[in-house]
């Protein structure tokens, strides 16, 4: 499969794309833990499956891993941020990326194109979703009524 990540961007060189994904991360994603905002989560999911891939070629793949990918197929393929066929191109280099992840020694794989894109992507989904959306649960109260 040969992917093209930049094909389908909206209106950012690569080098502003990823300029804009660490200025995310920086202010959207804490030192450690999950975010406490979508958007932030987004980022926190692809950019930790950036990095196990091109720093570690995936030999630190687990279930985090695999949590990750779910996380961005059921919260980026969103109807309201992308089209059928930008959806359709997500949820190809999520399969992708997760076979990667999930390859031995044997028949190990790069998805780097398809993190790529999907760094992309989740840049395009917070620019288009400015306003931050919580997904912090609340603190159960404990007190008196």
């Amino acid at each position: 499969m040969n992917w093209n990540p930049f094909k389908h961007r909206k209106s950012l060189s690569h080098e502003e794309y990823l300029k804009k994904i660490h200025q995310l991360q920086r202010e959207l994603v804490p030192p450690m833990h999950e975010a406490d905002t979508l958007q932030g989560e987004l980022v926190r999911c692809v950019s930790n499956l950036d990095d196990e891939s091109k720093r570690n070629g995936n030999m630190n793949w687990d279930e985090a891993d695999e949590e990750a990918i779910a996380y961005l197929r059921e919260h980026l393929c969103d109807s309201s941020a992308f089209d059928r066929k930008e959806i359709e191109r997500i949820n190809k280099a999520l399969d992708r990326a997760l076979a990667a992840g999930q390859s031995t020694e044997e028949n190990w794989f790069s998805a780097d194109e398809e993190l790529n894109y999907l760094v992309c992507r989740v840049v395009d989904f917070c620019k288009g979703k400015k306003e931050l959306i919580s997904i912090k649960e609340e603190d159960e109260y404990i007190g008196h009524d």
